[in-house]
């Protein structure tokens, strides 16, 4: 796609394969980064036994369940899902609205949860909340590096996917912002770099680039303008560049490049959902495409991810629900171990062609997915009717899509 406002020429796209000659990289520096309030991610806090059952189905090498733990109260609750250094460490809570409440972090990553790792949560807003601080060292380089860590987990209710009733969560803000600007030929370009605990080059990293002149949009998670940090290009101005973000955050190199770039798909609502091939646990080859005429609810979940495994009974009870009426269901795993895979199709009944491919991979590519769940409901006619995770409203969307009318999973028309 290419626009023209005002002094810049806009032409986003992918990652072209090979790489052409590039020019000597220019590099442009950050400012301190900043905790993003606005991005809020919601884990549900269980008892003991459940959390054992839960540690029982994760496997590999970053997740660090609990081995041993302070004596606690019956009112205690843990969960999964705070990831520092990457490892997916436990949390747990303890108290009582009168009395208060102490959150407990692995921050050792040891599967050892300690008094000497309890945070008093103090009442923010009329939440019980508490902030974790941190200087961790890194050594990946060659050499130690020193950078920031800054978290907020606050405690909550929330109803789960498929839910009546309220259950306690923690919010976890984890996500920071460091902003700069390229200098560049054509004018200034804003950027902002986004990171989890500290580090901004991972699978889940991200840069928003103002290419559009609007202004930095940190909040869209589907804007053209955000890229993946392993997109590794953007074209600003007519001109390709490949970029590199440091690890801490610190600033973005820039190296101007003659490697063409395919049209990057905007993925909002009401464009047409591009197509991909892939391949069933079956062996089974199909495409997107190979679905036009029904209503398509692509899933991209992982076995080990906790709010997939919240939300795949909701899922599953949308399709009995509308699989007679046309609705077809597909899931894209970021490759998992088959049998890690198929135990949690079998286990949660999740309907339709499921997929394995790596974060590389077409599908996970084109979609632009961070994170999981990540959902797209597509139309009869190959539309994007949805572009969010929240299944609070899929079956009313689902049931207007299949009428030909549209209801956006948000609730709104």
């Amino acid at each position: 796609m290419t626009r023209v406002v005002s002094w810049l020429m806009l032409s986003v796209g992918v990652v072209a394969a090979g790489q052409g000659p590039t020019a000597p990289e220019r590099w442009f520096a950050t400012g301190p980064p900043e905790l993003l309030t606005s991005n809020v991610a919601l884990t549900p806090l269980v008892t003991w036994n459940e959390y054992t059952a839960l540690a029982g189905n994760l496997r590999g090498p970053r997740f660090v369940p609990v081995t041993e733990r302070p004596a606690l109260s019956e009112n205690a609750r843990f969960a999964f899902n705070f990831v520092l250094g990457g490892k997916n460490r436990t949390l747990a809570v303890d108290g009582t609205p009168e009395a208060g409440y102490r959150l407990y972090l692995d921050v050792d990553g040891d599967g050892k949860l300690t008094v000497a790792e309890a945070r008093t949560m103090t009442q923010v807003a009329g939440k019980f909340s508490a902030t974790f601080h941190a200087e961790l060292t890194d050594s990946s380089s060659g050499s130690p590096e020193t950078y920031p860590v800054e978290m907020t987990f606050s405690l909550d209710t929330a109803i789960p996917p498929g839910g009546t009733a309220p259950i306690p969560v923690i919010r976890r803000c984890n996500t920071t912002v460091r902003r700069g600007v390229a200098h560049m030929a054509g004018g200034d370009v804003p950027f902002a770099l986004l990171g989890h605990a500290g580090v901004y080059d991972g699978p889940s990293g991200e840069v928003i680039f103002d290419l559009r002149g609007r202004g930095l949009d940190l909040t869209d998670e589907r804007s053209p303008d955000r890229f993946q940090v392993r997109d590794g290009k953007v074209t600003i101005a007519g001109a390709v560049y490949a970029f590199r973000v440091d690890r801490y955050g610190r600033g973005l190199a820039l190296a101007a490049t003659d490697t063409p770039m395919p049209p990057r798909p905007t993925l909002e609502v009401g464009t047409v959902a591009p197509d991909f091939a892939f391949t069933d646990l079956d062996g089974g080859r199909h495409h997107l495409s190979d679905y036009r005429g029904r209503v398509v609810l692509l899933v991209f979940w992982a076995a080990w991810c906790a709010p997939c495994r919240a939300e795949a009974p909701a899922i599953a009870q949308v399709h009995d629900r509308f699989k007679d009426q046309g609705l077809i269901v597909l899931g894209i795993n970021p490759n998992d171990p088959v049998a890690d895979v198929r135990g949690f199709v079998e286990q949660f009944h999740v309907p339709g062609p499921t997929a394995r491919e790596p974060m590389d991979g077409a599908a996970h590519q084109l979609y632009r997915v961070t994170g999981w769940p990540t959902q797209f409901l597509i139309g009869k006619d190959g539309h994007i009717l949805g572009n969010t995770a929240d299944v609070e409203h899929l079956s009313e969307a689902v049931g207007a899509a299949i009428r030909g009318s549209r209801l956006l999973l948000d609730g709104s028309r």
